[in-house]
């Protein structure tokens, strides 16, 4: 269950070729008037995520309160909590140009009476999820966030519009949420370093909680668990980018509440050559064709699979593993450390599931013409079916020693002139990443566990000289180099 405190505006938005320079008067394009609000916004993106929603707050005794609702009522948001007021519902004008770029006046209105007491205590607890923005009055967020955490809710904040964070607030969050913009001013406020990146990972040290940073077109980054981690934005043709964060937060808000995992299919229709080895890899369900080349080709350029690769590697040879604490998980785990090593590339899709690149579940489709469509047809059948990803894994691995034999096997093959040292600097990082680091036989690790092994390995060889070197040959020569 997800209950958002925040704000509730009618967004009047102008079109315009550019946004207006400072006592200018300028023509627009269109205009509209539409529901609005952070704290709406995340509501909504929240619910059409498929989470349970119920809203709090408070609109105005007047014509726009039913039309900031609108989307809200639709969607099949609960609004008991919702009040009404004497004073006009919050309004947002804003300026979109053409490039989707805005500039955005907000007044409160009857937002500055949103009351933490509307939210009941037995709506709070260990199975609901809070989401705060900062359009109503920081006291009443601040109590809310407070009484929230106490009675063992998880507290999201989106400290928007940016504004000083006292510390009883910050001791109640479980994930802070901000812009570049609301970084640097939430940075300034409280003595820490500027820059998105140090920012996140000084703030996640001192008060030991996560943190997202929304980078607009270059992403967002977050720090979380001690570790630092970037996540791309989609290509896509922008048409306005107002409400881009508040879909970030209650997407994110939603996959939490349901226990971290967001609720997508992940299906990968395969043909012909793909060198996208670890995107196939992380696929609940590939369907491909019957003539396939496919593998994890990174050490040709003298570095490791790091998107995932060694991870899900790792995973399927836990899962063949009995039961038996003795089992030998090595004698699994060889196969795929062989195939990584040598940069093995499928010769169809049966070699590929021979390797471990496919699962044994995996379909295939003899005709590359209808490729598309059979995967579309296992997609429907799974949305049919109620199909959800499942949940992380936990992942028994050969520990230190099954590294220390991998790396005595690479040892001698360097001795019989069969490789060379960087082969074997390189292939050693991923024996570590696959046996699950400095941990015993038959340990059982988090899938991030593995993940943390693969990028620290990765960057690791990318400030070896050779390895540089092979990328250079590489993109050069298009051929690999053997240093």
């Amino acid at each position: 269950m997800i209950v958002v405190f925040g704000s509730v505006n009618l967004d009047l938005v102008a079109r315009v070729e550019r946004l207006p320079r400072e006592g200018e008067t300028i023509a627009g394009t269109s205009f509209a008037a539409l529901p609005g609000g952070k704290g709406a916004n995340q509501a909504l993106a929240a619910r059409r995520a498929g989470a349970s929603v119920a809203m709090a707050g408070a609109v105005g005794a007047d014509g726009f309160a039913e039309t900031a609702l609108r989307e809200l009522v639709a969607a099949g948001t609960g609004l008991h909590a919702m009040r009404r007021v004497e004073v006009s519902t919050g309004v947002a004008l804003i300026h979109v140009d053409a490039a989707g770029g805005n500039a955005i006046t907000v007044i409160a209105g009857a937002n500055a009476h949103a009351a933490p007491a509307d939210v009941a205590d037995a709506a709070l607890g260990p199975g609901t999820t809070l989401v705060l923005q900062l359009e109503v009055p920081v006291d009443a967020v601040t109590s809310i966030a407070i009484r929230a955490k106490r009675l063992g809710t998880r507290v999201i904040l989106n400290a928007a519009p940016a504004h000083p964070l006292s510390g009883a607030l910050i001791a109640a969050l479980d994930v802070l949420i901000v812009n570049e913009h609301e970084a640097a001013a939430v940075a300034a406020a409280h003595a820490l370093p500027a820059g998105s990146e140090n920012f996140a990972s000084a703030f996640h040290r001192r008060c030991k909680c996560a943190v997202v940073v929304t980078l607009g077109a270059a992403g967002a980054i977050a720090a979380a668990e001690g570790a630092l981690f970037t996540v791309a934005a989609p290509k896509l043709r922008v048409i306005d980018t107002v409400g881009a964060g508040d879909a970030l937060v209650g997407a994110l808000a939603a996959a939490l509440d349901e226990g971290g995992v967001a609720q997508v299919d992940f299906l990968c229709a395969l043909r012909g050559e793909a060198d996208l080895a670890e995107v196939v890899l992380g696929c609940q369900v590939v369907r491909a064709a019957a003539e396939l080349y496919v593998g994890c080709v990174e050490v040709g350029v003298g570095l490791i699979p790091a998107g995932g690769g060694c991870m899900e590697m790792a995973a399927r040879a836990s899962a063949r593993a009995s039961d038996d604490p003795q089992f030998d998980i090595l004698s699994l785990v060889r196969g795929p450390f062989l195939a990584l090593a040598t940069a093995r590339v499928s010769a169809s899709a049966e070699d590929a599931r021979d390797i471990g690149y496919l699962r044994q579940g995996d379909s295939t489709s003899m005709a590359r013409e209808t490729l598309i469509a059979d995967a579309k047809q296992t997609a429907l059948g799974m949305a049919r079916a109620g199909y959800r990803p499942p949940p992380p894994r936990r992942i028994r691995v050969m520990g230190e020693g099954g590294q220390a034999t991998l790396k005595q096997a690479l040892i001698n093959l360097l001795g019989a002139h069969q490789i060379t040292a960087h082969d074997a600097v390189v292939s050693g990082h991923l024996a570590r990443a696959l046996s699950g680091g400095s941990v015993p036989a038959g340990a059982t690790v988090s899938e991030q566990h593995i993940l943390d092994l693969e990028r620290e390995g990765f960057l690791s060889l990318c400030g070896e000289p050779k390895t540089r070197d092979r990328i250079q040959h590489m993109l050069q020569k298009s051929k690999p180099l053997r240093n």
